[in-house]
């Protein structure tokens, strides 16, 4: 089994998971098992679970697993974490490719949470612009029938201010 864990802040979360695991990516643990990890990964090859950090022991015991192998990831973007019933076969040179597909698992995992807030984030602006439309559409009717409504009586008013104005036109000019 494998599993890619990143710290984000405060949390370590789980973002790639395979084989036997039976952890769903997505599950958090303190970001001091991030820590435990990562002082794990550049002295551990294959070592005994009960000698390893307790995030990788959970790891291992979810797997079924005891060797442990924890990779870092260059520039601190996560750690691999390998388990396994047997020894590992893996060399330096397999160390130094795992590390970089390490990197590139959590790349594609940040990409998709950032993909996921994209599409939370348009949702949302989907739906304020709905909001936003329905209440312009609430404010021309609003203003439609009030303009309606003010212009019944002001032309009544005007129409009966007409004759009183040409009533005084008529005085004026007796």
């Amino acid at each position: 089994a494998a599993a890619v864990l990143v710290r984000e802040g405060e949390r370590t979360r789980l973002v790639a998971a395979g084989g036997a695991l039976t952890l769903e990516p997505g599950a958090t643990w303190p970001a001091e098992a991030y820590e435990g990890l990562a002082t794990d990964a550049p002295r551990r090859i294959d070592g005994p679970a009960d000698g390893a950090s307790p995030l990788a022991r959970e790891l291992a015991a979810a797997a079924g697993a005891d060797p442990v192998s924890a990779i870092g990831c260059a520039a601190d973007r996560g750690v691999l974490v390998l388990l396994s019933r047997h020894r590992s076969l893996f060399g330096a040179e397999d160390r130094a490719l795992l590390e970089l597909l390490a990197v590139e698992a959590a790349v594609i995992a940040e990409r998709e949470r950032l993909h996921a807030e994209q599409v939370e984030l348009a949702g949302r602006l989907a739906a304020t612009v709905e909001a936003l439309e329905a209440a312009s559409a609430a404010k021309s009717d609003f203003l439609a029938s009030m303009s309606h409504e003010l212009r019944t009586p002001l032309n009544a008013l005007i129409g009966f201010s007409e004759p009183m104005r040409d009533e005084r036109r008529a005085d004026d000019d007796h």
